[in-house]
């Protein structure tokens, strides 16, 4: 139907999103925040964020006429779009305490929810950049490259994440706190891959040990999430 851009090709997953001024693709290459006509592909706004090693990976969270994105060098970025399709302007920036990699980042209720680095899952006002608190490191080990995969439950406060060595965390988010409710041994070794939730059920895949590019073997794994 159309091709669209010249950037380099990045991990992240284009996002589709429905502004005031109608529906757009939101591509974050490791050059560009960019946005395109969804029907067209027609270029429409470019927001310049070279990252390193071009691992511009976690989708962008598009909320409130913001764009948001995280990246593990370079930091978050917030972007307004305006009335017009073309409108795009940076409003905030973080660079210090929100450096995201692979985790996909959390909204609720104008705030939201990443993990960051150096400090862990972080909570921030998704209108300013304010940092509201971390969780130093609980909910997944601090690394290399820290990482869990988290999910809202059933449009509630609640999460379920999977961490980065095979734990299954039950935990509440809100402004205030990180609580934390239940931790189980889920999987064995180091897991970066999402999961996949069905009713009562989780997949999973593990990534084949503790160490970096370990030579381990990988297993697909499903969990009962609760009983009968």
């Amino acid at each position: 139907m159309w091709r669209a851009l010249t950037d380099p090709v990045g991990y992240c997953t284009p996002v589709v999103i429905q502004p005031e001024s109608g529906k757009q693709v939101v591509v974050w290459t490791p050059e560009n925040v960019c946005g395109v006509e969804a029907a067209t592909g027609k270029a429409l706004w470019k927001v310049p964020y070279k990252v390193t090693y071009g691992v511009s990976i976690a989708p962008p969270v598009f909320h409130d006429g913001i764009v948001f994105v995280t990246g593990y060098w370079e930091g978050a970025k917030a972007i307004r779009l305006g009335a017009r399709p073309t409108d795009a302007e940076v409003v905030w920036t973080e660079a210090k305490t929100l450096r995201g990699l692979m985790a996909q980042p959390l909204y609720r209720d104008k705030h939201v929810y990443t993990i960051d680095r150096g400090f862990g899952l972080t909570c921030v006002e998704f209108a300013t950049g304010k940092k509201l608190w971390d969780d130093d490191n609980q909910l997944t080990p601090k690394a290399r490259n820290p990482h869990a995969s988290i999910v809202w439950l059933n449009n509630t406060e609640r999460v379920l994440a999977l961490n980065a060595t095979g734990e299954l965390v039950l935990a509440r988010l809100t402004p205030k706190e990180y609580d934390e409710q239940s931790r189980t041994k889920a999987l064995s070794g180091r897991v970066w891959g999402h999961p996949a939730f069905a009713g009562r059920w989780m997949f999973a895949k593990t990534d084949g040990g503790e160490g970096w590019q370990s030579a381990g073997r990988n297993e697909l794994v499903c969990v009962e999430l609760v009983g009968k």
